[in-house]
């Protein structure tokens, strides 16, 4: 009788954590709410991922940082919030997030590192689920912020990309559900994974079991699948498809080549000709010992057909377009030569063009200093961001409360942080005012547009390369050190 009632309890507990938040058809964030986001806030994405459930990290401090050279904007903090729910979700009731050591290095920094993400554990110590729902929403962005209309034939590439991500989140996902189940058995005197992080809190299934389950990291995951021999030991690196190794594995090839593709991409034309490529050499790069002659087939008649650099630049950021478009009607607030930072944008162009080079050790120097963010202000009545700023002071205190005590007088800070630019806007404001210059129109304007959402584009890249190139380097450690790294190809 006792047998039989604990039999039903584990079941029901099975249940639970069985929701497939972050694989199903539909984000958890709404598409339109990615399709606003800027590659700046996709790092961001991916730095909450790595870091936020680390021994040392302070919410607080995380979210009065500058990311991309921005504050914390409000989509920011909602994302931070849909990601937690997300992955609460897919872990289940009282099952707690992985456990992760301190990194060694700040990801922001402009040197790349060989090392593992974390040197006390090794590589692969990033929560499985964390990595799982930055993936998918870089999936979406991708497909929603890389293929300007009119490139359908480009489309059907990043379509695929996009499936590809998708389907081996899923594999991911639940994987960590069966690793969550097999730590179950702990309630009932079943062995458990030595590599599950168990603690004691005060709720009510922790109370009468004396322990707390957790989700696993990248690194717990793969190790307990060669423990339970879900891949042939003797035939490794070879994997099992339905495996989260093999989940994994094609999801950290999408990552590579579109992180190949951004660091090639900035380099056109100094390297390459054009944006075809430059995906080209991404592609090969990542997939040509790796696809067979159909899909490679499939993937270069897709890439002939991508849009130049320039026009991906103009799509991957549409607010800053409206910006530059508002610049432009404005006379570019003199002689086509606008205030980007303290720089003007004629000198910052002719140096990237001229002095860029593309060793990224050289240009992750240089470009945050010579690309700074563009303060420019419109002074028009309508301005959207003269809306953003005055919407953000008047409703700072109740975002405060939605958003949670923890981060209430940090979002609050927005309001410092705008009220010490007000003094160099309105000096912006009255030299364009005194100027009084034309409006600029035919091949000028598009110089002028092309030229600023190229230093916008570049900069933006810099930052994700400084947060994606530390993350690939800790999952191609991970699969070397467990030889998983499977050749097959497809």
């Amino acid at each position: 009788m006792v047998t039989s009632r604990k039999k039903r309890v584990k079941k029901r507990v099975k249940r639970k954590h069985a929701t497939s938040s972050l694989s199903a058809r539909d984000p958890f964030i709404s598409t339109d709410t990615i399709s606003d986001m800027t590659l700046d806030e996709i790092a961001f994405v991916f730095r909450y991922a790595i870091e936020s459930g680390r021994d040392s990290f302070d919410s607080k401090s995380f979210v009065s940082q500058r990311h991309g050279g921005l504050p914390l904007n409000r989509r920011m903090i909602d994302t931070m919030q849909a990601i937690d729910q997300a992955t609460s979700k897919s872990r289940g009731k009282y099952v707690l997030p992985a456990s992760t050591s301190q990194i060694q290095f700040d990801l922001t920094a402009a040197d790349n590192h060989a090392a593992p993400l974390s040197p006390e554990i090794g590589y692969g110590d990033v929560d499985a689920l964390q990595f799982c729902a930055a993936m998918r929403l870089f999936a979406e962005w991708r497909l929603l912020r890389q293929v300007p209309s009119g490139y359908l034939a480009y489309a059907k590439g990043v379509n695929l990309g996009h499936k590809d991500i998708c389907q081996n989140v899923a594999k991911i996902e639940k994987a960590v559900h069966e690793y969550i189940q097999s730590t179950d058995g702990e309630i009932y005197g079943v062995s458990t994974p030595k590599d599950v992080a168990i603690e004691c809190t005060a709720n009510p299934v922790c109370a009468s079991a004396r322990i707390m389950r957790r989700s696993p990291t990248l690194r717990q995951l793969l190790i307990h699948e060669i423990k339970m021999n879900t891949h042939t030991t003797d035939k490794l690196p070879r994997l099992k498809e339905d495996s989260a190794a093999m989940g994994l594995l094609w999801v950290r090839r999408q990552l590579h080549y579109q992180t190949s593709l951004f660091n090639n991409i900035i380099c056109v034309p100094k390297d390459y000709p054009s944006a075809v490529k430059a995906v080209g050499a991404a592609y090969s790069e990542v997939y040509n010992n790796i696809h067979g002659w159909t899909i490679q087939k499939i993937f270069y008649y897709s890439f002939d057909a991508a849009p130049g650099a320039e026009e991906i630049y103009r799509h991957m950021n549409p607010d800053e377009l409206t910006r530059v478009k508002i610049a432009a009607a404005e006379g570019g607030c003199g002689d086509s030569v606008a205030i980007l930072g303290d720089m003007r944008l004629q000198k910052s162009i002719e140096s990237c063009n001229d002095e860029l080079d593309c060793n990224h050790s050289t240009l992750e120097a240089y470009l945050p200093q010579l690309c700074k963010h563009n303060k420019f202000l419109s002074t028009i009545k309508d301005n959207p961001l003269v809306k953003l700023r005055s919407h953000i002071l008047s409703e700072c205190d109740r975002l405060g409360q939605n958003v949670g005590g923890e981060f209430d007088k940090v979002t609050c800070g927005i309001r410092k942080i705008f009220n010490s630019e007000d003094r160099k806007i309105l000096n912006q404001r009255r030299q364009c005012a005194q100027q009084d210059r034309p409006a600029l129109s035919g091949e000028l304007l598009e110089q002028f547009i092309n030229k600023r959402m190229t230093i916008d584009a570049r900069r933006q890249i810099t930052t994700y390369l400084h947060v994606a190139k530390p993350l690939l380097t800790d999952l191609a450690g991970l699969f070397a050190e467990l030889n998983m790294d499977d050749p097959t190809k497809v």
